[in-house]
């Protein structure tokens, strides 16, 4: 079964330049994503699950395996921390 998470209502988007600030309109809390980070939200935001997106980060930065996993591991760990991301079951 694929991992799969979803953006709460509460959270905004927005790109500036390469990189996306987050914000969680409940709180007034911010959050900025990386390139790489932006990249994985885009995929998110349009569906995608986690093996997907591990996988299209692969290709396009040109990463490890393992480090695509640990990153987006603890990315979407820090995002579900702070209330910006839920893990679906």
């Amino acid at each position: 079964m694929s991992v799969r998470f979803r953006i709460p209502p509460h959270v905004a988007s927005e790109m500036l330049g390469e990189e996306t600030v987050l914000l969680d309109t409940t709180s007034g809390d911010f959050f900025a994503l990386n390139v790489t980070g932006t990249r994985a939200w885009q995929l998110l935001r349009d569906g995608a699950d986690l093996p997907t997106i591990a996988a299209r980060l692969r290709l396009e930065f040109e990463v490890p395996e393992a480090e695509v996993t640990a990153d987006l591991d603890a990315l979407f760990a820090e995002l579900g921390r702070r209330g910006l991301l839920e893990r679906e079951e």
